[in-house]
């Protein structure tokens, strides 16, 4: 990794200047969490992570390299599509709600001649046959799950790049939330665009995520 680093300087600098996603593997860096860090079943899938490679014939760590990278992904995510696709077929009538009543969303969904929505029967259950039902129902729906104290940071692919939230709980209803900077990559355009032309600029902003 260090030798494809060092081949453009600014490969050292995605490396070191929190960049991620295609930022990060435009410049040579194969850094994918669907790869490193899998999650949601990603793990389960077949596809390929895009970064560029000094034989791809063109230079790396820059806004073309970039759209490569994500004019490739383009036909990886394709794959993925056409994988969830085929699972989704085959797990027809296959239970896809979580078991425990303490955090499942409180809904039976039909489909009605006025749309998708709650089956008349959980409506009649709810509202007309069990006292328990609907006290369930109104307090999920109006206090949430509870949370167990703690704290923890998890982080997805975003298009962008990584997505991370740090949650925060005391135990109590609503976790407090705090999300990633989503402006990291606005401090990486002032080294990029030293000495340019103010034309550099546009394309260097939309090339680089926010």
């Amino acid at each position: 990794m260090s030798s494809e680093i060092t081949i453009n300087p600014f490969h050292r600098f995605a490396h070191g200047a929190l960049a991620s996603g295609e930022d990060l593997r435009g410049s040579g860096i194969a850094w994918d969490l669907r790869k490193q860090q899998p999650y949601c079943g990603y793990e389960t899938y077949d596809f390929e992570s895009i970064a560029w490679k000094p034989t791809d014939g063109w230079e790396g760590a820059d806004s073309y390299a970039r759209f490569r990278v994500r004019l490739d992904e383009m036909w990886e995510s394709l794959k993925i599509v056409k994988q969830c696709a085929e699972r989704l077929e085959a797990s027809t009538g296959q239970p896809v709600m979580v078991e425990d009543k303490k955090i499942a969303w409180p809904a039976r969904l039909a489909v009605g001649p006025d749309g998708q929505g709650n089956s008349h029967e959980h409506i009649k259950h709810i509202m007309g046959e069990s006292m328990e039902a609907l006290i369930h129902h109104f307090k999920l729906f109006t206090e949430g799950i509870h949370v167990p104290a703690g704290e923890a940071y998890a982080a997805i692919e975003h298009p962008k790049g990584e997505f991370g939230i740090y949650f925060i709980s005391d135990g109590s209803r609503g976790p407090l939330v705090r999300h990633a900077p989503v402006l990291a990559p606005l401090r990486r355009c002032t080294p990029r665009s030293a000495h340019r032309l103010p034309a550099h600029l546009l394309r260097l902003r939309r090339a680089l995520p926010t």
